[in-house]
């Protein structure tokens, strides 16, 4: 393990050269967290751990309990522990609810070269300069809200047309185009004081929890979940994610190999079985088991009046109740009709409903197991649909345990951390190659002075004293 300034800690494998990332689904109806294991030899994830638990501490994404849910993620950290044999001190977390919020933005960055007529020749640090300062530019504007994505669109280049990738091009201005996710700073807030919560009650002396708070990243779940279900020309030339959770469903559209669109619609599977409850007057738990069971999303010719659902009644009654399956439909088939026609405005509103006709829509998410809602979101939207299962990016023993569409989310925030730890590991790489052999011109008008002082021109290895002053730089450029 790596420590920075900050605390967080950056999980290597020394012996086995693999990274570990930990993941955390803080959902309506369960909490579930993974240890994922990225192997370098071969570059493949792997969960090595899950854990799951009930929670009804969340409502509509947002928690609102903290002691119900706090007690659910302790349960979860402490079993991915014991399993994993992981000291946990990062934590990557999936964020939704009405609060989530996406804005596009757009800025500018000017280079001045020593030479007036030459040009700046543009670097992924020119880009990571220019995320941060649109970052800094853009707080005064989202007061009380915490930016959890930046994802950008194109740049342009003094005056010359757009581009996806402006690396390695020429010129004095470049121009950024971004899309900005955010959420309320409350949300925020409560996620972290139940996760500090739970890793205190964590016995310290088991070296389960990192002795410094546990550092918390965190991402939008409909990104998460695109993730995971996604291949790499879905999200280039255009695709939907529906991610219907329980309190919540998400919509996310790919193009480009970005981030289009994203949207939060506050009602999920939980508000299905509410209406099922009231509809036909039963229990809660009964509601969720007739609409797993016998539950059908739109009615059909097939489907005749006569078919009967069984309810177990209270033991006081001998025969047990029985409600028309078709009955049954029509609840189930009137709330996703709902979900299905909000996102299918959205679509249109934003300019993708002819798009992205060639890969469509995938759905995802707990919800995504309703039968007979992949016809449904057909017939409302003309456009072809697929479900989507988290396991085309893992190679996992475990992968029984999350094969399912209402993982998407974790399985997402796993391969998050394991793309920025793989990252970090090219920038570790590169820097430092840069720093034993000639330096560039931007590397030496770093503001990190006295690190180059410390090398000659001819020098075979670092002394003790410049390599724990370049991790430090390292590590602080990594975020």
């Amino acid at each position: 393990m790596v420590d920075n300034k900050e605390g967080k800690k950056l999980h290597l494998g020394e012996k086995d050269g693999s990274i570990y990332t930990v993941a955390l689904d803080i959902g309506t109806t369960k909490i579930c967290g993974a240890v994922g294991k990225l192997k370098r030899q071969d570059n493949t994830l792997e969960v090595i751990s899950f854990a799951e638990e009930k929670c009804d501490g969340v409502k509509f994404g947002q928690i609102d309990n903290v002691e119900n849910t706090s007690n659910a993620i302790y349960e979860v950290l402490l079993k991915l522990a014991q399993e994993s044999f992981v000291t946990i001190g990062e934590v990557y977390v999936g964020v939704s609810g009405r609060h989530v919020t996406s804005w596009r933005k757009q800025h500018t960055m000017v280079f001045q070269e020593k030479e007036k007529e030459s040009e700046h020749i543009i670097t992924k640090n020119d880009i990571e300069l220019l995320k941060e300062s649109l970052k800094n530019k853009i707080i005064p504007d989202i007061r009380n809200n915490i930016i959890i994505g930046l994802y950008q669109h194109h740049f342009k280049i003094d005056h010359n047309p757009p581009v996806s990738n402006p690396i390695g091009r020429s010129g004095t201005r470049l121009e950024g185009h971004f899309m900005v996710i955010t959420t309320s700073e409350s949300t925020v807030n409560k996620i972290k004081m139940c996760i500090d919560r739970a890793a205190s009650k964590i016995d310290s002396s088991l070296h389960y929890i990192a002795k410094e708070k546990i550092h918390v990243k965190y991402m939008f779940q409909g990104i998460a979940s695109g993730r995971s279900v996604l291949n790499e020309d879905e999200i280039d030339e255009g695709t939907c994610v529906i991610d219907i959770g329980g309190g919540t469903t998400d919509y996310v559209i790919f193009e480009k190999k970005t981030v289009q669109s994203v949207g939060v619609f506050a009602v999920g599977g939980e508000r299905l079985t509410e209406d099922i409850k009231e509809g036909c007057r039963i229990k809660f738990s009964d509601a969720e088991k007739i609409k797993i069971e016998a539950g059908f999303a739109y009615p059909t010719e097939s489907l005749e009046q006569e078919q009967m659902v069984a309810v177990a009644n209270s033991s006081r009654e001998e025969k047990p109740r029985e409600i028309p399956k078709k009955y049954l439909t029509e609840i189930i088939h009137a709330r996703l009709s709902e979900i299905i026609e909000w996102i299918h405005t959205q679509m249109i509103s934003a300019g993708y409903h002819k798009k992205i006709t060639q890969h469509g829509i995938v759905l995802t998410g707990g919800g995504s197991n309703q039968d007979g809602i992949k016809s449904l979101v057909e017939l409302k939207t003309g456009i072809p649909v697929r479900i989507g299962w988290p396991t085309e990016h893992i190679n996992s023993l475990k992968i029984r345990s999350i094969a399912d569409a209402k993982y998407a989310t974790l399985v997402g925030l796993l391969i998050e951390g394991m793309n920025d730890a793989k990252n970090d590991i090219i920038h570790h790489r590169n820097t430092i190659t840069v720093k034993e052999t000639e330096p560039s011109a931007t590397t030496t008008s770093h503001k990190k002075g006295g690190i180059l002082d410390a090398l000659s021109e001819n020098a075979k290895q670092f002394t003790k004293n410049a390599i724990e002053k370049t991790k430090e730089f390292l590590l602080d450029d990594i975020k």
